[in-house]
């Protein structure tokens, strides 16, 4: 519960970050930033791989064992971070030509230190996590990310004035100034977690294969994501440039959509992965036990959870694209692709909340085909439409709501499936037309903010009416869940 409230608060911190980032860079500078982001999250999935989850079982199952595959792991993923920045660092030329851009030069060679380091500190994060430290764990990442924001924000303001390169650059080493700060602070609670125990036994011969299985395995289902970013990030600028666009332009469109729009509408998503954080203990104590009316219950419920949710954020992302723009950025220029993207915290937050619910029946294959899936629809998308002269912008979006559609109608029909026998319908139509009603209705009053005899300043209008809508969303949804939860069995 501590760990996944800390996670929230630390992707809020660095999703503030990034829209200080866009202020100070730009949509270019964060275009850059995000091509070079999408080739260190590739590199550090493919080394890391599942060893910090895998070390995290290890050791909650027996600390020796545990203790014995953390020095192993250690081993391996100093080797592999050693030569994964030895090579960023000096084929750095190579990797930015194929991004088509030689300012990243400079920001991929600063990588290099990065790659080695995080795997360690992944590493020993799972450590913890299998002897029970979630305090210093959640601390560790909390200190991470707020010494990792301010050092980006400062070094890429004051770099700023020697060139957009450079003030990447100084994004890259505010982000490993944080990660060498935490890995300081861990280095305390790994001493004290890590005593001289009594040999009770001899590893087994094939404990070892059997953690090297289990780490490919699992990195097997976590690269998905990260090589998506990086097609998308070769792919989208290049589609861009074929249909018309400059490279500067391209660079610029991709920052705006990956970059800023993104962060933006997967923003409320964050409440919906915090609340599969903490339903799936519940979800596993109750399908373990056999107990499935409890199970059904409280599917359906969570479900509810993120259906209103995801309704009440895409409607305000809907309506007050505009107002979020001018917040964000200062002006209306992403109003456009902020309405493109609007459905999004809908279609994540099932989707996310699906997978948590399939990983609880152990049923890990179909999320897997299903991003596997989307992945390769929404390349067929992006190559297909952003290359079309005058569709590009709404290529990008079709890419990225494809995405979100394909992965949530394979993990749907896979629920629907092992749900059928049960007959429950974990959407309920009424549910979603009362909170229709409820949007109308808030719509229809925020509209009156908009009168002349209210405000003398028309500019303030917008702002008030979305304030209104804040203010009156949270105690709608707190009405309609209790409402709900009163005609399902109690958790």
């Amino acid at each position: 519960m501590v760990r996944s409230s800390t996670l929230t608060i630390v992707k809020l911190i660095g999703a503030l970050g990034r829209l200080i980032l866009f202020r100070l860079l730009g949509a270019e500078g964060i275009g850059l930033y995000q091509m070079a982001y999408s080739y260190y999250g590739l590199m550090i999935t493919f080394i890391t791989g599942g060893f910090a989850s895998s070390i995290s079982l290890a050791t909650a199952k027996d600390i020796q064992t545990g203790r014995r595959l953390f020095h192993l792991s250690l081993f391996i993923l100093l080797f592999l971070g050693a030569a994964g920045g030895f090579f960023t660092y000096f084929f750095a030329h190579p990797i930015a030509a194929i991004f088509n851009k030689t300012e990243l030069v400079r920001p991929i060679q600063l990588l290099a230190p990065a790659i080695l380091l995080v795997p360690v500190l992944s590493l020993i994060r799972g450590f913890l996590q299998g002897v029970s430290r979630y305090g210093y764990i959640a601390m560790s990442e909390l200190i991470e990310q707020v010494v990792r924001v301010i050092g980006m924000v400062f070094l890429a303001g004051y770099l700023l004035q020697f060139g957009l390169s450079e003030a990447v650059t100084g994004v890259i080493v505010g982000a490993l100034l944080g990660a060498l700060i935490a890995f300081l602070f861990l280095l305390i609670p790994l001493s004290s977690a890590t005593p001289n125990l009594p040999e009770r036994h001899k590893p087994q011969s094939t404990a070892i294969p059997v953690f090297i299985l289990s780490c490919l395995a699992i990195m097997g289902t976590r690269i998905i994501l990260p090589v998506t970013d990086f097609i998308d990030s070769l792919l989208v600028p290049n589609r861009l440039v074929f249909a018309g666009y400059s490279a500067q332009e391209a660079t610029v469109i991709f920052g705006e959509f990956f970059g800023i729009t993104a962060t933006v509408v997967y923003v409320p998503a964050l409440i919906t992965s915090s609340l599969g954080h903490i339903i799936m203990p519940r979800l596993t104590t109750a399908w373990c036990t056999l107990d499935v009316p409890g199970f059904m219950a409280k599917l359906k419920v969570a479900f509810t959870t993120a259906l209103l949710w995801g309704l009440c954020s895409s409607y305000l992302l809907a309506v007050y694209a505009d107002t979020i723009s001018a917040l964000v950025i200062g002006n209306d220029s992403l109003s456009s692709t902020i309405r493109y993207l609007s459905i999004i915290p809908l279609l994540t937050g099932i989707r996310e909340l699906s997978t948590v619910v399939l990983w609880t029946m152990d049923i890990k294959r179909k999320p897997f085909v299903g991003l596997i899936l989307a992945t390769g629809v929404s390349t067929i998308v992006n190559f297909l439409v952003i290359g079309i002269p005058g569709y590009s912008m709404m290529g990008i979006a079709l890419g990225i709501l494809s995405f979100e559609i394909t992965s949530l109608m394979v993990n749907l029909a896979a629920l629907k499936k092992e749900i059928a026998p049960q007959k429950i319908r974990v959407f309920d139509w009424k549910e979603m037309m009362i909170c229709a009603i409820f949007l109308v209705f808030l719509h229809v009053s925020a509209g009156f903010f908009r009168s002349p005899a209210i405000f003398s300043n028309p500019a303030w209008a917008p702002y008030a009416a979305m304030g209104l809508s804040l203010l009156l969303i949270p105690p709608y949804l707190f009405w309609h869940l209790m409402y709900s939860r009163r005609k399902t069995r109690p958790w």
